[in-house]
């Protein structure tokens, strides 16, 4: 986060007491997640079944509220960021960032068809000649338990 130390206060006072009370680290990057958090508990989707939807709009929000305060503190632009985030049910993805995200579907033969097996992604391609799409800047990617991705703009 450009300007963390004039920007964190502001982060930081936008989340409700009982998250900010489990923030046990001071980087822009927990304090980033907890304001994800906060934006969760504020749609009343802070439970254990949360649905992707869900988290790629408290990413949305969240993002858009560190511009905000980002920009009044000066800076010329967002800052760059790449965000993973998992529950282990589906992964939520942001690209923000001049360093690419990739994405490489692994498929394996089923009964009648080449299905799905894994979804990898990454920062740097694993191997030379295999099928990495880079994700767009500016962008969301999920991916669901069944390996369905989709990828939105942010």
């Amino acid at each position: 986060v450009t300007n963390f130390d004039e920007v964190r206060m502001k982060m930081w006072e936008s989340m409700p007491d009982f998250i900010r009370r489990s923030m046990t680290g001071a980087t822009d990057s927990e304090c980033l997640f907890h304001l994800i958090l906060s934006f969760l508990h504020d749609a009343r989707q802070l439970v254990p079944n949360v649905k992707s939807k869900n988290v790629a709009d408290a990413v949305r929000k969240a993002i858009a509220m560190v511009d905000h305060f980002e920009i009044e503190q000066g800076a010329e632009g967002p800052s760059p960021c790449n965000i993973l985030l998992t529950n282990g049910a589906f992964l939520v993805a942001l690209r923000r960032s001049p360093t690419e995200l990739r994405t490489m579907t692994w498929t394996a033969p089923g009964r009648d068809e080449i299905r799905p097996r894994a979804v990898i992604v990454g920062c740097e391609r694993a191997a030379v000649g295999s099928s990495w799409e880079t994700l767009p800047e500016n962008s969301l990617l999920t991916i669901e338990r069944d390996l369905t991705t989709e990828v939105t703009e942010l």
